[in-house]
């Protein structure tokens, strides 16, 4: 990401969606982000400059063009994120099906895009970044909701639903107040 990029992040209210608002935002790029209305307030405060609702608009129908798409949601529409790429964008795609993986490589050898299909390895100079961004306050982790092990069913059924605010955590062991 260079600084002023323009980056559209589709599916920017969930765990990965949420720390790409505020990476992107760490290096200076323009922020769109598309999520629930209800989660739009909080991207604001961490970082998106503008944001839409998509049970309110298609957000695939706009005149605006970016640099970088990047998608966290599982089937998003590979055709039209492209078309919403400026002449060498990057389409970023961070649950790609095996037909994602497929077509990245003609986007990328017969287009002026890019596609881009990569699984997190965690190496460690990407963990040292992120451990940077961490300590200098550039990033930090939104919990949303902690739940006691016993109720592990109704932190997936949240996380499942896709109404959660940040972080589902469920915490191993009670500790003992003396």
């Amino acid at each position: 990401i260079k600084p002023h990029e323009s980056i559209l992040i589709i599916g920017a209210g969930g765990s990965i969606g949420m720390f790409a608002v505020m990476i992107a935002k760490s290096m200076g790029a323009k922020i769109t982000v598309v999520d629930k209305a209800e989660k739009l307030p909080m991207l604001l405060k961490i970082g998106a400059d503008e944001t839409i609702d998509y049970q309110q608009e298609d957000y695939w129908a706009t005149d605006k063009r970016f640099d970088v798409v990047f998608s966290t949601v599982a089937h998003s529409l590979y055709d039209k994120a492209l078309s919403v790429l400026n002449p060498g964008g990057r389409y970023i795609v961070a649950n790609p099906r095996f037909a994602d993986l497929v077509r990245s490589v003609f986007t990328s050898s017969f287009t002026d895009k890019r596609s881009i299909v990569a699984l997190a390895l965690e190496k460690q100079e990407e963990l040292e970044a992120l451990k940077s961004m961490l300590e200098l306050e550039k990033i930090q982790p939104i919990v949303g909701h902690v739940f006691p092990m016993h109720e592990a069913a109704k932190a997936h059924h949240l996380v499942e639903s896709e109404g959660r605010r940040g972080a589902v955590i469920l915490q191993m062991h009670q500790t003992s107040k003396a």
